[in-house]
């Protein structure tokens, strides 16, 4: 099985330092490890990057990651260029556009 080219925790870290992703994450008040995610008009969805807060929490807590409507309703506001870079398999990416290449290639 081929590794994906960023993990759960690499996208977690990339969404919530990028400038026009990381102020609709609050964490959430109760949850440890889940967010409040405000991606649309209406009340914030509680989300997370850990399977295991989503196995304890679900269907509560949604998993943030690719295919979700959370996450496809997010990445057009995160700016191409990221204030840090970070190492996924496979090389650095500082970008959202590098990164979906990778995936996008996989």
């Amino acid at each position: 099985m081929r590794e994906p080219a960023i993990d759960l925790a690499g996208l977690e870290r990339v969404l919530t330092i990028s400038a026009g992703t990381a102020e609709r994450f609050t964490q959430h008040p109760k949850i440890a490890g889940a967010y409040l995610l405000q991606v649309a008009r209406g009340p914030p969805v509680a989300v997370t990057f850990c399977r295991r807060v989503l196995d304890e929490h679900s269907p509560t807590v949604r998993l943030l990651t690719y295919g979700t409507p959370e996450l496809a309703a997010l990445l057009p506001q995160a700016p191409e260029e990221p204030a840090e870079a970070f190492d996924a398999p496979g090389g650095r990416v500082r970008t959202l556009a590098e990164l979906e290449a990778r995936l996008d290639a996989d």
